[in-house]
């Protein structure tokens, strides 16, 4: 998000009912180190490349040493990730609409299971003996990174990585062992180096988390809070910035990221069901983002998939209010077909 006057107030959303609010795991410092660090971001704490960082921190099932754990909180269908916190930040340039973000995750952590009452599951090699789940390679997390910087120089709404960091030990079993061991266990394919990919985000909600959410209570508040940050960075009153101008706003940038996408050749193909797109209105996780061919249907299946994406998340909170959702349908089309353009 970028906002249009900075000010050492910046709101935070609802930062604090979020907080409130949360459900949580706890997850202890593991053995680490840094491999890269974004040096596009002005960071709110020291990272250093080759050193260990108190970042590195897997899910654990142990909770003996309680002193030494942190509780991050969690969410359904975030199978790896969690949130480490929330503080305001930015891009290291002075201009006036520098991008700023707020929520900090980490991704590759370990295996997160249930559906109400969540827990740590252990971690085991898929089926293909390639992967394993709760573990994110070295590979993908620097697919992810290079596909979001190439997004922000487009123009593309999307997170950002903070830094991505190599994981010497993980937690199984609520107890620490090494990469090597894990691999000689089959825990971890041999092929692999396990990182923790740090992002950053504006709000680290989707739309998937409204739908999952156990309350209306809950969803209203992942859309209030969305609502706030974008009405900050738009530099509007939040009076001025109803829930429906919001969900104008939200429609219109979803068109131009998808626009911004087809115009330089990319398909993202997982953006159904709200999964991969964020209540600010960025793209993430890029695992199967690839360049596509002009001809390919991946193009037209990431619109309509978005649009159907925009439209549940729409009747969620309105019901199926006809003209109002051709309100909305009508802008994503409009953005759309402006910034292919």
């Amino acid at each position: 998000m970028s906002f249009k006057e900075p000010n050492p107030k910046i709101p935070m959303g609802l930062a604090s009912k979020l907080e409130a609010s949360k459900e949580t795991l706890p997850a202890i410092e593991v053995k680490n180190r840094v491999l890269w660090v974004n040096s596009d971001l002005d960071l709110p704490f020291k990272l250093e490349v080759g050193k260990r960082t108190n970042l590195g921190l897997f899910l654990t099932s142990q909770i003996e040493e309680a002193e030494k754990l942190k509780n991050l909180e969690v969410k359904r269908q975030h199978m790896r990730s969690a949130l480490l916190g929330r503080v305001i930040f930015g891009e290291k340039t002075n201009k006036e609409d520098r991008q700023l973000y707020r929520d900090i995750d980490i991704k590759g952590l370990g295996w997160l299971g249930g559906k109400n009452n969540f827990f740590v599951k252990k971690i085991e090699l898929r089926p293909d003996g390639v992967e394993s789940m709760g573990i994110l390679s070295l590979e993908d997390a620097c697919h992810n990174t290079d596909i979001a910087e190439e997004f922000h120089k487009l123009g593309i709404r999307t997170n950002r990585t903070i830094a991505i960091v190599e994981l010497e030990e993980i937690i199984y079993d609520g107890k620490p062992i090494s990469i090597l061991k894990a691999k000689i266990g089959k825990i971890i394919s041999r092929n692999m180096k396990p990182v923790l990919e740090i992002r950053a985000f504006g709000t680290h909600s989707r739309f998937v988390d409204v739908f999952q959410s156990n309350s209306k209570e809950k969803a209203n508040l992942l859309i209030e809070d969305a609502r706030l940050l974008v009405a900050q960075e738009l530099g509007l009153d939040p009076k001025d910035f109803s829930r429906l101008e919001y969900f104008k706003w939200l429609a219109r940038t979803v068109g131009k990221n998808l626009a911004l996408m087809r115009k330089n050749g990319w398909v993202h193909k997982y953006l159904g069901q709200g999964h991969n797109i964020t209540l600010d209105g960025c793209f993430m996780d890029f695992d199967s983002v690839e360049k596509g061919d002009l001809f390919d249907r991946g193009f037209s299946n990431d619109y309509l998939r978005a649009r159907v994406s925009i439209g549940n998340l729409f009747e969620f909170f309105y019901g199926q209010n006809g003209s109002l959702i051709n309100e909305i349908f009508c802008e994503y089309k409009i953005s759309y077909d402006q910034n292919l353009q």
